[in-house]
């Protein structure tokens, strides 16, 4: 009975909208509480509004009435709730939405999930071209400030059974207003514009327009209160324009005689900002002009033969005596910072063919690089675990099968770091434990379970590395973020959906890089976190970084015979290694972020390491000298030997990233009951 009610009061709901309204970041309401001081106790927060709600003792705040500009000079009043009102009206829309969006027309586009201005211009010109050359052009009167309150919930009822929900959408219509004189008025008609709600309310409220107009054989196109009817001849247009003043006035609605008309494509019209004229469609200004052309892909996107591809799939190995078993809960207390102790052997060996022309070659059971006919270095191919080639380097058949005999990954990449292509030795998976990753995959308990953890041990270890850093370095609101980050990641560990897991650490993910943003000196104008491509030099050493760390658990992946295609968080999609996605999201920050900080704070890599070209597919990119400071902080960092011993025994971070791969193993296996991410503390 109370369904709505529930999910709108739930933990997932409530802190999804929450993340709305701080990404919205819009002024304090009557009570002055801006969304700076409502993250400060954010779970009280949401906990006490929970409560009243639930309680019925909740009373909305009153409106605070607020007047903007058009872009016609004229004033548009706007009803602004108060922060903890606003978190509320979201949390509404969001549980009402999917119930309502399964009666909505397909005639409506605004306010509405995959629908946009784009795809309503697409429409006209369509139905001019199928012959629907006339048009009623329309306008409701004040549409908004006219909306009926007891029609509304009448309409909402038909849809809705739920009589607590119904309750308090009566609440929020019928709300009082405090007016900018300093005096307050009770809304009796009309709903707020200003409200998170409004827009689905609004949507709803002309869904009967919409169903008769069509009904009756007519064309529509509607956005928000604005529609046109398109029709075959004046005639027919003539009776939609009947139709359409009878329905409006069913809904004690008004359609605006001086601003309706019915017109043709000869005579033209306009439409959200586009003027349509004959065959022609044109944009009023520079504002409409993205509404002419379709969803594209960024100038900027890498080209498709640059994007990743299937890796190589190594042998099954298990580890060798020398590789420490590292136990999950041992693991967690281990602290970031890393003692200068004596090497361990690399469990990943690299070699980096970096250099433009650069060929390598096979002389018995070695490998030797030349340049031109200079030799530069000789290794023994006893010493390597994956070869890494980036650019224009020649990589001759007899040293690929070399590579190949001996399980050797070998890597094709671009200038980012990502993987384009990689070479496969075949024999490389467990039938038996593939068998069971894909059976693991159909369980929809199991999957959300894994991603849970991963994405709340991710958050944990983003939150570990800003509380480090906030220590030595100036950044505002630090307990703040970390609050709001932990909000997050309580939230993804009770979250019910696989949606609701990636949404919150969506949300973390935006938090935890704004304060990377406000981390980082100005020198290096790090604004957020941009990938394809990165756009400045912060994100190109991210990027690059992500790229270095997704290919050594890929390897390890394969190492164990996993197949990495076949992950839990990360969606399936063709060419993707979503476990491999999966299982480094908890070292991100641990191992590439920490990286690229200390590169920057101590200057080890300064700007002129990168080039910047706006008009060039990679706006910014390192330099050959930038990208070798990088892999090598890279390489010493994944190697260097943690403080504490694991079970007796000493490991890198490759070794705990390897530890991990198998531990997932052990899950699908049922030796392990259940995931647990690496937490740093």
């Amino acid at each position: 009975m109370d369904m709505l009610f529930s999910r709108m009061l739930s933990d997932d709901t409530l802190i999804a909208a929450w993340g709305k309204v701080r990404e919205n970041d819009g002024a304090a309401g009557v009570d002055q509480v801006s969304i700076k001081r409502f993250a400060g106790n954010l779970l009280e927060q949401l906990q006490h509004l929970r409560l009243q709600v639930r309680s019925g003792k909740y009373q909305p705040q009153p409106l605070l009435q607020v007047h903007i500009k058009k872009d016609d000079g004229k004033l548009r009043a706007l009803a602004i709730p108060s922060v903890r009102d606003r978190v509320l009206h979201t949390a509404a829309c969001m549980a009402l939405a999917p119930v309502l969006e399964r009666e909505f027309e397909d005639e409506s586009f605004a306010y509405r999930p995959g629908r946009s201005v784009q795809m309503a211009v697409a429409r006209i010109t369509r139905l001019r071209d199928e012959g629907f050359r006339w048009v009623v052009d329309a306008d409701i009167r004040s549409y908004f400030d006219e909306i009926d309150h007891d029609l509304m919930l009448q309409c909402l009822a038909r849809h809705v059974a739920d009589q607590p929900f119904l309750a308090l959408i009566r609440q929020w219509l019928d709300a009082t207003l405090q007016l900018q004189t300093g005096g307050t008025a009770r809304i009796e008609i009309g709903i707020p514009q200003g409200s998170p709600i409004s827009p689905l309310l609004a949507n709803l409220y002309l869904d009967d327009l919409d169903e008769a107009i069509t009904d009756n054989g007519h064309q529509l196109v509607r956005f928000a209160d604005d529609f046109v009817i398109f029709c075959r001849s004046e005639e027919e247009a003539q009776q939609a324009l009947l139709l359409a003043t009878c329905e409006a006035g069913k809904l004690k609605l008004t359609i605006h005689p001086e601003k309706t008309r019915i017109t043709n494509f000869e005579q033209g019209f306009r439409f959200l900002g586009v003027d349509f004229q004959g065959d022609h469609v044109r944009a009023a200004d520079a504002d409409s002009a993205p509404w002419l052309i379709p969803d594209k892909q960024p100038a900027h996107r890498v080209p498709r033969a640059t994007q990743q591809k299937p890796p190589v799939k190594p042998k099954p190995l298990r580890p060798e005596a020398s590789t420490p078993i590292i136990k999950a809960e041992v693991a967690e207390s281990i602290p970031i910072e890393i003692e200068e102790l004596a090497e361990l052997s690399p469990l990943l060996r690299t070699l980096y063919l970096l250099e433009q022309g650069l060929a390598l070659s096979r002389e018995g059971e070695r490998l030797v690089v030349s340049r031109g006919t200079a030799e530069v270095s000789e290794i023994p191919v006893q010493k390597l675990d994956q070869l890494v080639v980036q650019g224009n380097s020649m990589v001759s058949t007899a040293a690929l099968r070399l590579l190949a005999e001996n399980d050797i990954g070998v890597y094709f990449a671009d200038w980012r770091g990502h993987c384009w292509g990689a070479l496969d030795a075949f024999d490389t998976r467990s039938t038996e434990l593939n068998a069971l990753q894909y059976s693991r995959a159909q369980d929809t308990n199991s999957t959300l379970n894994i991603s849970r953890a991963i994405v709340a041990g991710k958050i944990a270890n983003c939150r570990l590395v800003l509380r480090r850093y906030a220590r030595n370095h100036a950044l505002e609101d630090a307990e703040l973020r970390d609050l709001e980050q932990a909000a997050m990641q309580h939230a993804a560990e009770l979250a019910d959906t696989l949606d609701a897991v990636r949404g919150h650490e969506g949300m973390a993910a935006r938090i935890y890089f704004s304060a990377l943003s406000d981390l980082l000196p100005e020198a290096w104008q790090f604004d957020k976190r941009t990938r394809q491509p990165p756009l400045d030099p912060v994100n190109a050493m991210l990027s690059y970084g992500y790229a270095v760390l997704f290919a050594n658990i890929k390897t390890l992946i394969r190492r164990r015979g996993l197949d990495p295609h076949v992950g839990n968080l990360h969606a399936f999609r063709d060419g993707h290694a979503a476990l491999a996605s999966d299982l480094m999201e908890e070292f991100r920050p641990l191992i590439i972020d920490t990286t690229v900080l200390q590169l920057i704070f101590k200057q080890s890599i300064k700007p002129e390491d990168f080039v910047l070209d706006d008009q060039a597919e990679m706006p910014c990119r390192l330099t050959d000298a930038g990208r070798k400071k990088l892999i090598h902080a890279l390489e010493a960092k994944l190697n260097a030997p943690l403080n504490h011993p694991i079970n007796g025994q000493r490991a890198d971070w490759r070794r705990l990233m390897q530890y991990q791969v198998w531990h997932y193993a052990r899950v699908l296996q049922g030796e392990d009951e259940t995931y647990q991410p690496c937490v740093m503390r």
